[in-house]
């Protein structure tokens, strides 16, 4: 087919025969008329003679030979000038038509791959064709071929003119300082366009790299912890996704069924597989309108989230990895949208306006080598603002397909992998098998019979087979057997040696715990269990008897340290991750300072009384009860007497945990609140030993714990986007059930919600504003100002002040007994409320001076200094989603809940890694309750990941200016 000539091109050609035809034709005629007479032709053999007789003839011949060979060297000149045009007219047809049609922003990588394997051992002509090829395949040079044609064209022109008519004319020349003045602005334009383009690009592949992620996450946690049927119809949908989200930032909205069903996974192992469903796929193109399509299909996946049955801490950690998957599908779309043109075509405008006229600049003594150098000048500017342009639509240029085919396959994989492995309840199994798994062999009961079996059960683990576990690719295609059973289980084999090594090693430093050893047990699991032979593998291994073996080689590593609980203690924590111990149980004699640090909500305060979000004509707490408000005897949100003695209660029985800390190398930051200050006095007072000198110090750092809007100073960071925190209360709302069995907000059960409305009121009574269910029901999220509305935060408020009167020992009068269980869980209502309302848009530029300072503290090891922070429920909020840890703190019912008094304490282990635990106090009305300490999900936590992880939001929810800020406040603390 032949291919159209564009006009610009032929104005070309055209321009090119005009030209030829008007020198062409006038010198061949001066040719033709000097070359008639005979006397020319006579003269002229005369001179080639040597005769000399007729000067005048020779003369005349030779002054016509010149001048005809002048013309044909200047017709010459100016069609090599304009070569560069012809070239660019017919390069095109070279090029392989689906390669011109495509636009990308990477060369073709297997032109790349052949060229660097022939440059070895090639000849210089191989090469040279293979440069030619290469250059011909550029993707760069055909989006350049119609401004570098125009410009080759002037260029052209201009040599022409100073060739034919500036001998008799004025020269066409522009003072070359004009151009020195303009180009360092031009320089300067295309410098930021470019930067601002690559910062785009750079943050649209941060945000799919955190969609794989999460993704990955998703499939994993919900493979490891869903059952069977839940998990096939969840795991189906997860690929979709990835796959919904590149037609939807590409606009390429034909192609999503294509796409949706290559999501799927290898056809081979379609038929095994528990896949999407033409129908489901059908559902997905017929979503409501005005819904994009990896809104919908996020939508399905966050409904099958909730019918997971898994436990409150795992659905936490899913909830979690939703929350980050819904905010990079906003951050996506946002990047996605077109950059406003107006800066584009202006720099443009101004470049093709500089290349224009640079060949009046140029020396016009260089001829033909003028125009040359100017197209390389162009071509080089040129291709510098076509890749500023390319990245300005980052998701268009990125090789997103890969990613996408790696995650159906993985998805696909373990979909495949359930329906070969027979998974049996571990609860219900009480014995360990041995051997070959045909004969059961109980626990033994004394500690060298636990040795033995950890030995042999060593002894068995270490001659395991396993497949190989490299995923299938795309196509189905399973690798090539390895033939060797033990080669096949180096991978297993290899982790389970790493796991011995790794336990003896950390135990002679004293640096196992018991959630290491679960945690490290989990991964040989997971690497295990994801053998594709069932016959591979012993038929009754399971988690518990790898915790099992975790537990016997810490106690054979360990030996007989009064320190350290039983065999069968530690195990008993092992299988139960919630457990908890009495903080004031002590076992730290002889053991070395530990390098801490803390991060603690201040004390039980008064309350406020003025209610947000509801009825704006009722705003006291007042006109939503009948009975008085408790008599706090202390000023607005200051700390109630026993609160203060409840804070120091609490560092007293950290002190006998630790009698090796001593006060005086406490560094306490503190924010600027009166609250603050006197949770950290009264936490001083009882970490101080009696017979030690009380010279503990306090440190204001407001801005530590609020970088926007500080309770003294001013702040360093811009305020939180409110619309993407609107976004994410919504999610985090329609994601998180309401307490006490309610259901998510948008699929509540009516009814039980109606029973606890009645049980506040029955507590409570019923006050001016009238019942409870007069307000607005269920909550929402109003879409102007992001707050929650609703009767929850009544609730809410009533709890809290509930709360509050209980653990500082003042009456608060209610219509009926109520008893410690049902204080805590009212209190439930508090931390529901702060889950959907605290997202990350919200906290990080609050909190990103604060997180920094804890993470750098964490990291440095030239100063092992105890370092606590005094702040509010807000900083451990922005900590557990900066480390991305949840945990749970019975006998409060509600998940990563936050009690006045509690903590966090990190505790580095000296490999960029740190271990974290949470500590609170069980409210009882008395002013010594019990302090309990547990482990959060995970346990441990990798630093440098967090560190990279915390700047990554602060410059996505705060900007590069706060993240400056706070490092430059960070440094000097």
């Amino acid at each position: 087919m032949q291919r159209k000539v564009p006009k610009l091109r032929a104005a070309g050609l055209l321009l090119f025969g005009l030209t030829s035809f008007a020198f062409v034709v006038p010198a061949s005629i001066r040719i033709l008329q000097v070359g008639v007479p005979s006397k020319f032709r006579q003269g002229f053999q005369t001179c080639l003679a040597g005769q000399t007789k007729e000067p005048d003839g020779c003369r005349t011949a030779l002054k016509a030979f010149d001048g005809g060979f002048d013309v044909l060297s200047q017709l010459l000149t100016l069609s090599l000038a304009l070569s560069p045009a012809v070239i660019y007219e017919f390069l095109p047809g070279w090029m392989p038509q689906g390669h011109v049609a495509g636009v990308a922003l990477q060369e073709d990588s297997s032109e790349l791959q052949l060229l660097s394997e022939d440059l070895k051992d090639s000849s210089v002509d191989s090469i040279l064709v293979r440069l030619g090829r290469l250059l011909g395949r550029s993707e760069t040079f055909l989006r350049l071929q119609k401004p570098l044609s125009s410009l080759n064209y002037i260029a052209a022109a201009v040599l022409a003119y100073n060739l034919f008519l500036a001998p008799s004319g004025a020269p066409a020349r522009l003072p070359e300082p004009l151009f020195g003045l303009c180009s360092l602005g031009l320089g300067l334009l295309i410098l930021s366009r470019v930067s601002s383009a690559t910062a785009r690009f750079s943050t649209a592949r941060s945000l799919w790299a955190d969609v794989v992620s999460a993704t990955r996450n998703l499939s994993r946690q919900a493979h490891l912890w869903a059952g069977r049927d839940e998990f096939m119809k969840f795991s189906r949908w997860l690929p979709a996704l990835p796959a919904a989200m590149l037609c939807h930032l590409r606009c390429a909205e034909p192609e999503l069924g294509a796409m949706l069903r290559a999501s799927r996974g290898s056809r081979a192992l379609q038929a095994a597989d528990s896949s999407l469903s033409d129908r489901e796929i059908e559902e997905v193109l017929g979503r409501p309108e005005g819904m994009s399509s990896p809104r919908y299909v996020y939508l399905r996946i966050m409904a099958l989230s909730t019918e997971l049955q898994v436990p409150e801490l795992q659905k936490t950690a899913l909830e979690n990895e939703l929350s980050r998957l819904s905010a990079a599908l906003t951050a996506s779309e946002r990047s996605s949208e077109e950059v406003r043109q107006q800066y584009t075509r202006q720099t443009a405008r101004l470049l093709f306006l500089w290349l224009a006229l640079l060949p009046f600049a140029l020396p016009s003594q260089l001829g033909v080598g003028a125009v040359l150098s100017h197209q390389l000048i162009a071509f080089g500017l040129l291709g510098i603002e076509d890749v500023g342009i390319q990245l300005e639509e980052p998701f268009k240029v990125l090789p997103l397909e890969g990613p996408c085919a790696k995650l159906a396959a993985e998805c696909q994989a373990l979909r495949v992998s359930w329906r070969r492995m027979h998974r049996g309840s571990e609860d219900e199994k009480a014995h360990l098998r041995f051997g070959d798994g045909k004969q059961d062999k109980p626990l033994g009961g004394s500690d060298q019979t636990l040795k033995l079996e950890a030995a042999a059960l060593t002894d068995h683990m270490k001659v395991l087979s396993c497949e190989n576990l490299e995923l299938r690719d795309a196509t189905g295609v399973a690798p090539a057997a390895t033939g060797d059973a033990e080669g096949d289980g180096a991978n297993f084999s290899s982790s389970w040696g790493e796991f011995r090594v790794s336990v003896a090693e950390n135990a002679r430093q004293g640096f196992v715990t018991d959630e290491r050893l679960l945690d490290m047990a989990k991964r040989i699991h997971t690497a295990w269990e994801e053998c594709p032979s069932p016959s591979a593998r012993v038929p009754a291994m399971s988690l518990s008897h790898l915790a099992l073996a975790a537990a016997l080689l810490s106690t054979v590593a360990r030996g007989d340290d009064p320190c350290f609980e039983s065999s069968r203690s530690r195990l008993s924590k092992l299988m139960n991750s919630t457990g908890s111990r009495n903080s004031s149980i002590s076992c730290a004699q002889g053991r070395r300072p530990v390098h801490q640090v803390r991060m603690y909500r201040h004390c039980v305060r008064s309350t406020s009384t003025k209610v947000k979000g509801d009825n704006p004509d009722y705003t006291h707490l007042q006109n939503y009860t009948d009975l008085p408000m408790p008599d706090w005897n202390t000023p607005l949100k200051w700390c109630t007497a026993q609160g203060a003695v409840l804070i120091e209660r609490e560092g007293q029985k950290l002190k006998q945990q630790e009698p090796m800390m001593e006060v005086s190398k406490f560094r306490v930051l503190v924010d600027s609140v009166q609250r603050d200050a006197t949770t950290a006095n009264s936490l001083l007072q009882g970490l101080a030993g009696k017979g030690e000198v009380y010279t503990a110090n306090v440190e204001y750092y407001p801005l530590l714990f609020n970088a926007v809007v500080p309770h003294t100073g001013a702040g360093v960071c811009r305020g939180p986007d409110a619309e993407i925190v609107t976004a994410q209360r919504q999610q985090r709302l329609d994601t998180t059930p309401m307490p006490m069995g309610i259901g998510p907000a948008h699929s509540m059960n009516q009814t039980r919600y109606g029973e606890v409305l009645d049980f506040f009121e029955n507590l409570f009574g019923v006050g001016s504003a009238g019942p409870l269910r007069n307000l607005t029901n269920p909550p929402i999220i109003d879409n102007k100002t992001g707050e929650l509305m609703g009767a929850a935060i009544v609730l809410k408020f009533l709890a809290e002040n509930l709360l509050f009167a209980y653990a500082s020992g003042i009456p608060h009068p209610t219509h009926t007994p109520v008893s410690q269980e049902q204080i805590l869980e009212l209190a439930s209502w508090i931390d529901w409320q702060r889950r959907v309302t605290a997202v990350p848009a919200f906290l990080t530029p609050q909190k990103a001076c604060g997180a920094l300072s804890i993470i750098t503290a964490l990291l440095d090891k030239s100063r092992h200094r105890n370092v606590i922070h005094v702040g509010h429920d807000t900083d451990l909020d922005a900590l557990a989603d900066f480390f991305q840890i949840a945990w749970r703190a019975p006998p409060y019912p509600a998940s990563t809940t936050t009690p006045p008094g509690s903590s966090l304490a990190f505790t580095p282990r000296g490999d960029n890694t740190a271990s974290v635990h949470f500590t609170y106090q069980v409210f009882d009305s008395t002013n010594d309750p019990e302090v309990k300490v547990v482990p959060t999900v995970p346990s441990q936590v990798d630093l440098l990941e967090v560190q990279a992880f915390i700047e990554k939001q602060i410059m996505e929810f705060a900007g590069g200016d706060c993240l400056q800020s706070c490092k430059r406040l960070v440094a000097k603390l």
